[in-house]
């Protein structure tokens, strides 16, 4: 207890000192009466509000930079502007004595580095929040990175998070205007992505995963974990030779074609998202190695996003929203998809998403800026205090980075242009048998929740049906013909709407890039169409 009180005081009094949170002194806690009194002494005037946070942020320690980078992704929780500066958040970390590190690896191994590895560099290559990178080589003789996790820095993260739950409900409680934004459900979502960082087993579970799903592209390269000398808190992957993203100047003195490298690495990417729905989370160039043929490496996995198969079509349809110009539907899937306050204006809502789909869903593809557009839209969606899930914000976030991180290595980069291709395959396959199966087994078991949570009283009135007690008297005109016309026309639609795909999709067999099949289509759906039409005109003559 006495250790929390005292964390609390920490963190009051750098609040305190960078002049942010003063709402904290109003709480008239005993252990912090006396912290919101005192002058800093130094002159804070020169930086503005969200430098001051991040200053405040970087010296609060590991578990604060951690949210502060995270926050840094979501335009639609804080203001543009801070995000912006809590993206220059580094998380350096002083490294863990050489005798530490030999204590940690015993304790997880029952071994020592000597017995364990042939060589190992006890000065570490670099040190982040959680853990500390050393270069190795194996007894086999395969040269390695071996992370190790800083000692005891589970428990000063539990700590700190425990602490942070606790300053949501304040927040909720005493800032009425944060509120919407949900900040005891912000705090528990990175709780959650944080706690899973701390256990290496995860990446490498990532890793491998990801070497599954690429093992036939032979342009992505994903490092060997090796099992046996992996634990929760020590991971052993193999090192990667190569130079990373962010050494433009070194990879055009190799000789590397860099508007290739620019193009393999956001293909990878989006065939992470839009075809195994599992990608990195983290497309920072540092984390991205040119390599011998233009391959592309990856590190740093232990971030990752998950699509379900909903979310994805949800974002895929965002996206196609964009570039086609249909407001009125993208403004139907934010609203959809997001917490929205009580009070939204959805007339004016919908007055800005329709100017921002005019704008960027005339343009050209190759015109295009990704990046600009998708932080005009984040933004929008922030003034109107819609938060959406972390899902997608996470997603957007990665977009973002990758077309930044694209564009410093080709000027002329364009994202939108790449993901063009793949609206072909979202189309097949949603039209796929599949897709068509899984939503019948899901229509099927919603159904029979239904049914199971039907209460008793139907139960007894279906009872008494079967049994004769209840009667239940009707007439009908014409029915059977307007339930057959109403299959027909659904019939007839299906039909319209398939043809349609089949010749935007050119489905084989073509005459003049023109699909013979779907011409068919469309000639039986109109001629089917035109009879149904008659016989309806004609029963209405014979009724008068």
């Amino acid at each position: 207890m006495l250790s929390k009180v005292n964390r609390y005081r920490e963190i009051f009094t750098i609040c305190a000192k960078y002049e942010i949170a003063s709402w904290l002194g109003k709480l008239n806690l005993d252990f912090a009466n006396d912290i919101f009194d005192k002058k800093c002494g130094k002159d804070l005037t020169q930086y503005s509000s969200a430098q001051r946070t991040r200053m405040a942020i970087a010296e609060l320690g590991p578990t604060f930079i951690k949210l502060g980078q995270i926050l840094s992704t979501r335009p639609d929780l804080i203001h543009p502007e801070m995000a912006e500066e809590l993206k220059h958040l580094q998380s350096n970390v002083p490294s863990d004595p050489p005798q530490q590190v030999r204590e940690t690896i015993h304790s997880e191994f029952g071994q020592s580095v000597d017995e364990l590895f042939a060589s190992f560099d006890l000065k570490a290559l670099a040190s982040a929040s959680i853990g500390q990178v050393h270069l190795a080589q194996l007894k086999s003789g395969e040269k390695v990175v071996v992370k190790v996790q800083h000692a005891n820095i589970e428990e000063k993260i539990r700590l700190d998070l425990e602490i942070l739950l606790d300053l949501a409900d304040l927040v909720e409680r005493y800032v009425e205007e944060s509120r919407n934004y949900r900040p005891r459900e912000t705090c528990e979502e990175f709780k959650r992505l944080l706690l899973r960082e701390l256990d290496f087993n995860r990446e490498k579970r990532n890793l491998e995963k990801f070497a599954l799903n690429f093992k036939d592209d032979k342009r992505v390269y994903i490092p060997k974990a090796f099992g046996d000398y992996c634990t929760g808190r020590v991971l052993t992957m193999e090192k990667l030779e190569g130079i990373p993203l962010s050494q433009k100047d070194t990879l055009l003195e190799q000789g590397y074609d860099v508007k290739e490298l620019a193009e393999v690495g956001a293909d990878m990417f989006l065939r992470m998202i839009f075809v195994h729905g599992f990608y990195h989370a983290d497309p920072h160039p540092g984390n991205l190695f040119a390599m011998s043929n233009n391959r592309i490496g990856i590190i740093d996995c232990g971030m990752v996003g998950l699509l379900s198969d909903e979310l994805r079509e949800d974002i895929e349809d965002m996206l196609m929203c964009l570039v086609r110009n249909n407001g009125p539907k993208l403004t139907n899937l934010i609203i959809r998809l997001g917490s929205i306050p009580r009070d939204l204006n959805r007339a004016q809502l919908q007055s800005d998403i329709k100017e921002f789909s005019e704008y960027y869903g005339t343009m050209n593809l190759k015109d295009v800026n990704l990046q600009k557009a998708l932080e005009e839209m984040s933004d929008l969606i922030r003034r109107h205090r819609i938060v959406l899930p972390a899902g997608v914000s996470l997603l957007i976030k990665v977009l973002v980075m990758l077309e930044g991180t694209s564009h410093n290595l080709s000027a002329d980069f364009n994202l939108i242009g790449l993901i063009a291709p793949y609206r072909n395959q979202m189309i097949a396959r949603r039209l796929s048998p599949a897709r068509q199966k899984r939503i019948m087994e899901n229509l099927f078991m919603d159904w029979e929740r239904v049914v199971k949570t039907v209460p008793m009283g139907l139960v007894d009135i279906v009872e008494r049906l079967q049994s004769g007690d209840v009667n239940i008297k009707f007439e009908h005109k014409r029915l059977e013909d307007s339930v057959n016309r109403l299959v027909m026309g659904l019939v007839i639609s299906a039909l319209f709407l398939g043809s349609s795909f089949l010749l935007a999709l050119k489905s084989p067999p073509l005459i003049s890039e023109v699909s013979i099949t779907g011409i068919v289509g469309y000639v039986i759906s109109i001629f089917m169409g035109s009879a149904l039409l008659f016989r309806i005109y004609m029963d209405k003559y014979r009724i008068k």
